[in-house]
This record gives structure tokens, C-alpha cells and sequence, in this order.
């Protein structure tokens, strides 16, 4: 785990995707609002993108249903900026941190208070809200945690949680490509 002003984000996306549907595109064009996102998600509320083409469209087909169609956004970042004018946290693997952070965003049972404008990291998997339910309840340790919510997971997502990296353009050229 790294904070973003240890970072060296050369390597970090420039490009990425947000899978959603027809219903939802036009308000993701005009006004990205963070607060809108779901609550207990990997990283908390915001809004999630991630650099992986295939991702995002398992997220589109997903979230389909008639009439709404799949859809895919493309988005690109200012990493140079985004690093330089906000607090962010990196997970390079999944480790016991990235877990615990994960397990905090997800139980319902503990409060989260991440002051992050945005988390990168791996995406949890498997069957986590059993486990988040042993884990709540103290029939797992962190470690079990660790390896339910990370043996499926090959790719990395974006969550903004501040919503002047949106206004103040960070995010940019959002156009629809599906």
C-alpha cells in the first residue's frame, strides 16, 4: 500500500472504462456525480473505472436489463494532476492491507472513514459477502479473508471519491464507445 505522493505513476493508466447502461449514460456525460455509487464496495462510494476494456464490459452486461442496454463509457485521466493535487492510495497486490481496507468498505458492522479522493487496486472476488459475515462475526481471521476475496481477481479499478477530480477535469474526453 502506497500513498499517491509515493508513487511513481509513469506507469499508471491513462485510459480508462466505466461499464453501465443506457439509462445512466447521459447523466455520466453531462455530470459525473461521486456520491452517487453504491455503499459497501471495495473501496467505498465513488465512482469506479477501471482500465480494462473486458472489465467494463462484464460490468455492462451485468447491470443490463430490458429495456436499458449495456453500454461503455471511456474516460481519460490527468495523471500527472490527479497525483499531484490529491490524496490517493495505491494497492500494488492484494495483501493483508488491501483486505483490510476492502473488509472496512464492505462490512456493514464497521464504520469506514477513508478520507481518500481516490483508491487503485485490485478488484475483491469470490464469495465476499459470506465472508465479510465471518469475518464480522469472528469465525475467519483477516488471512482467510485475504484468500477467499483474492484467487479470482485479474484486474485493478479506479474509484474517485472526490468530485473535484471530476469538475475540475481530471477526468476528460468522456465519450461513449458501446
Amino acid at each position: 500500500m502506497l500513498k499517491s505522493n509515493e508513487y511513481d505513476y509513469s506507469n499508471f493508466p491513462n485510459t480508462f472504462y466505466h461499464g453501465t447502461t443506457t439509462e445512466h449514460v447521459q447523466s455520466i456525460l453531462t455530470s459525473i456525480d461521486v456520491t452517487k455509487g453504491r455503499e459497501f464496495v471495495d473501496f467505498g462510494r465513488g465512482f469506479y473505472l477501471t482500465s480494462d476494456y473486458n472489465q467494463a464490459y462484464r460490468q455492462a452486461k451485468r447491470k443490463a436489463n430490458k429495456p436499458y442496454k449495456d453500454a461503455i463509457v471511456q474516460l481519460e485521466l490527468d495523471r500527472h494532476r490527479l497525483f499531484k493535487e490529491y490524496n490517493g492510495l495505491i494497492f500494488d497486490t492484494m495483501n493483508e492491507d488491501w483486505a483490510e481496507f476492502i473488509y472496512m468498505a464492505r462490512s456493514k458492522k464497521v464504520k469506514n472513514t477513508s478520507d481518500y479522493d481516490f483508491v487503485y487496486g485490485p478488484v475483491a472476488d469470490g464469495k465476499i459477502f459470506r465472508l465479510i459475515d465471518l469475518l464480522d462475526n469472528d469465525r475467519i481471521e483477516l488471512k482467510a479473508f485475504l484468500e477467499g476475496i483474492s484467487q479470482y481477481s485479474s484486474y485493478k479499478q479506479l474509484s474517485i471519491h472526490n468530485q473535484g477530480i471530476v469538475a475540475y477535469n481530471i477526468l476528460s474526453d468522456i465519450r461513449v464507445v458501446k
